[in-house]
């Protein structure tokens, strides 16, 4: 059980490694993303000739606003297929609506489907306040504080 939530994170790290943001020369506040609306990757994950999972990551203009700023919103989907489907299915999303001009998150979503367990979840971040809400309880956070797709 402990492998195969391993081999879980390890894949997701390996999709949010593209992720990088470089500080713009204009104000050390302002970040310039390395990435635009309407990018996409796309992922296979093989073992041996064996296709296990496909992901996908990408870029979406968002439909919400938060604070009167329309945020980017980074899509992560991640699932088996293949044989290993009917072993063990995993159907994943993450979303993370982000700050175009800092890339801090607003707002992260999660549902996650692993055969029988399942799990959706969401961390609201509050900057100004220093504060993450979840479901679960508040959160104290520091400046630069951000979710796994952010």
């Amino acid at each position: 059980m402990k492998t195969k939530h391993l081999v879980i994170i390890l894949i997701w790290l390996g999709l949010l490694l593209p992720f990088k943001a470089t500080k713009a020369q204009s104000s050390p506040n302002l970040i310039a993303p390395a990435f635009q609306v309407g990018e996409e990757l796309k992922y296979k994950f093989k073992y041996g000739i064996f296709n296990c999972a496909e992901g996908v990551m990408k870029v979406e203009e968002s439909q919400k606003e938060f604070n009167h700023v329309k945020p980017f919103r980074l899509v992560a989907k991640g699932e088996t297929v293949s044989a290993v489907a009917m072993i063990m299915k995993v159907r994943n999303r993450y979303d993370s609506y982000v700050n175009p001009a800092t890339l801090k998150p607003f707002l992260f979503t999660e549902s996650v489907r692993e055969g029988d367990y399942k799990r959706d979840s969401y961390a609201s971040f509050d900057h100004k306040n220093k504060v993450v809400n979840s479901k679960k309880a508040s959160f104290p956070i520091g400046d630069n504080t951000l979710d796994v797709l952010s």
